[in-house]
């Protein structure tokens, strides 16, 4: 058991002992002006002796039973008097909270919390034998595989009763997606851009992150944004520090490529508390002389209705040093879409579907685009999927990324209803 959780639980067990003492001594009738009162025990209430023979009961329950770091769990505390007709009175109820839990809120409101003890105090239960209930919202902390939980209820002159739950916390899913891309064709002394990519992809945030970038012996390095902690030769490293989940960082890495063909590896990796290390290779193609052709797509709006209009844009560029000649760029519509223009003209169209352009020649360094604008027709709840493809005839053609993909969510329309305001007539 944990240094914290030891101690928890023995603070625990003092507090049910003099509750259980302090329960005897009333019970005996001694006055309460002889009995010392403690730093974790409360200032006495006026004594009220029962009615009848109160029997009390208490049981709490979790809404998770395994619940994750991260998570809110709601408690329920239910405590009564099981004996009809009889009535206690001054009723303490107390909860010993996990160390592992955060308390969010509580309804009722408690009386008193300290410590991780919480007071909640009624004048009296009974003579109906109803329960009383009470919820207990709160957080789930990380580092803590296991929940003790203890509660007792007391009353004046009335035995005590306890309740304790365990409850096993489900390992949290701690994942950091890392990624590296870059130009995977690329002349011999020129321009090679890095971009290295991590995410927190999991349940809980993630501390004490690393990234570390080795590159290649042959090239130049030239800029990086940001800045690394840390440089030797070619190993560069940044402190990312904590990601929350959903939290990215990036950074952009920018050599000169060697000055001889071959291929060349890129090699990074990421770190951090309690993660298997992460390692991403990058590979690269250093060429002499040819056309590089590079394809990509956007979309908008990312999200539409039936019958609404969107437009899909191509970009193409040529990064080599030769022209690409005979160039069709294709782009493959998904179903239940109709094209109602494109610019430039599309050259063919084959059954609504697919989009072809001929483009005569991509001179190097040129750039160019095409757009198509389509509306939505068919079923609402869906993704339109889009593909796109370059491609050029010749010895001396290279592909950077040859394929394009774009994603749109086709919504369902929500529907509000008219307020409908009427007279009043007495």
């Amino acid at each position: 058991m944990l240094p914290e959780k030891r101690n928890h639980a023995l603070k625990t067990w003092l507090i049910l002992g003099g509750l259980v003492g302090l329960w005897l001594a009333l019970a005996w009738g001694m006055p309460t002006t002889q009995l010392q009162a403690s730093s974790m025990t409360p200032a006495l209430l006026t004594f009220d002796s029962p009615i009848g023979n109160p029997i009390l009961t208490i049981s709490k329950q979790i809404d998770k039973p395994s619940p994750r770091p991260g998570q809110t769990v709601i408690y329920t505390l239910r405590y009564a008097n099981t004996n009809p007709g009889s009535q206690a009175f001054n009723v303490r109820l107390y909860d010993f909270l996990p160390a592992g839990i955060d308390v969010i809120s509580t309804y009722p409101v408690y009386d008193s919390y300290v410590n991780g003890t919480m007071i909640f105090e009624a004048p009296s239960v009974g003579p109906d034998t109803t329960p009383k209930e009470i919820i207990i919202y709160g957080w789930v902390r990380d580092d803590f595989a296991e929940l003790y939980n203890h509660a007792i209820v007391t009353a004046d002159g009335v035995t005590p009763t306890h309740t304790s739950l365990h409850t096993v916390v489900a390992p949290a899913v701690r994942e950091l997606t890392f990624s590296k891309t870059g130009y995977s064709v690329v002349l011999k002394e020129d321009e090679l851009i890095y971009e290295l990519r991590c995410e927190n992809t999991g349940e809980v945030p993630i501390e004490n992150i690393s990234v570390l970038d080795m590159l290649p012996d042959n090239v130049i390095y030239q800029s990086v944004t940001p800045a690394p902690v840390e440089t030797i030769s070619t190993l560069m490293r940044w402190t990312v520090g904590a990601l929350d989940v959903g939290e990215i960082w990036t950074a952009s890495v920018v050599v000169t490529s060697p000055d001889t063909i071959g291929v060349i590896t890129n090699t990074a990796m990421v770190v951090g508390d309690k993660l298997t290390p992460k390692t991403e290779l990058f590979v690269t193609r250093v060429i002499s002389e040819g056309a590089i052709l590079n394809l990509t797509k956007t979309g908008a709006p990312e999200q539409l209705y039936l019958y609404d209009t969107a437009v899909y844009t191509l970009e193409y560029t040529n990064r080599g040093n030769m022209p690409a000649e005979d160039v069709l760029l294709t782009d493959t519509l998904p179903s239940n879409i109709v094209a109602v223009g494109a610019v430039p003209v599309t050259t063919t169209v084959f059954n609504n579907t697919r989009v072809v352009w001929e483009i005569p020649m991509i001179a190097p360094d040129d750039v160019g685009q095409a757009t198509i604008t389509i509306t939505v027709q068919g079923q609402p709840g869906r993704t339109l999927h889009n593909t796109a493809q370059i491609g050029a005839s010749g010895p001396d053609i290279y592909y950077d990324n040859q394929h394009a993909e774009f994603d749109i969510e086709v919504l369902f329309r929500k529907l509000y209803m008219p307020i409908m305001m009427r007279k009043y007539t007495p």
